[in-house]
């Protein structure tokens, strides 16, 4: 399975994080598992429906129902989680 590292930029708690994403898996889940991961490691409460993924680049919503690949998250990218 490929996986690609990403880093998410989180500005609500001025940090930024790195993962390791399997390219097949859906936006939805890894932003579910992001926001459970980060919240668990800043020992914080988010609800991951209220936050956004964005591709810090474009400064756009990055779609929630496709794959990584198919979302076009690469190897290096740089997210916004807000």
């Amino acid at each position: 399975m490929d996986k690609i590292n990403v880093e998410v930029i989180v500005p609500a708690i001025n940090d930024k994080f790195e993962f390791l994403l399997p390219v097949v898996m859906k936006v939805n889940v890894a932003k579910q598992l992001m926001v459970g991961i980060i919240a668990n490691a800043q020992g914080l409460s988010f609800d991951s429906d209220e936050l956004m993924l964005c591709y810090i680049e474009k400064g756009e919503e990055i779609k929630l129902n496709v794959s990584i690949e198919e979302a076009g998250i690469k190897d290096g990218s740089k997210l916004l989680l807000v």
